[in-house]
């Protein structure tokens, strides 16, 4: 996995974590995206390693996001696609839109 994709791997999680507990559409989409980014990864992947990207809500923290109901459908309906430019390190690329889902998660802005 490249650092970039281990760094926004690290931010993306939480959120998800966020969304998981935030009301039946943020739930839904966290549901969804982790079940596309799965499906990827698992074709993306030539070493069989398991797919990084989960929800677990057991000793999660949530806080209140402003989700984004438009962004979070253009990430789901967008290209997740592969980067195997290092095979041992391929790793999934999430549409643009699924960073903003629950605020920006470059800055950390809701």
């Amino acid at each position: 996995m490249t650092p970039r994709t281990t760094a926004l791997l690290g931010l993306l999680v939480p959120v998800l974590a966020v969304l998981s507990a935030c009301g039946t559409t943020q739930k839904t989409f966290a549901e969804d995206f982790v079940e596309l980014y799965c499906s990827e990864h698992a074709d993306c992947d030539r070493i069989g390693r398991p797919c990084p990207v989960r929800i677990s809500e057991e000793g999660a923290k949530y806080r209140d996001c402003a989700f984004d109901a438009a962004l979070a459908e253009s990430c789901l309906a967008g290209a997740f696609t592969c980067d195997d430019s290092v095979p041992e390190n391929a790793s999934v690329i999430v549409p643009e839109d699924c960073l903003n889902v629950c605020g920006d998660i470059a800055t950390g802005a809701e």
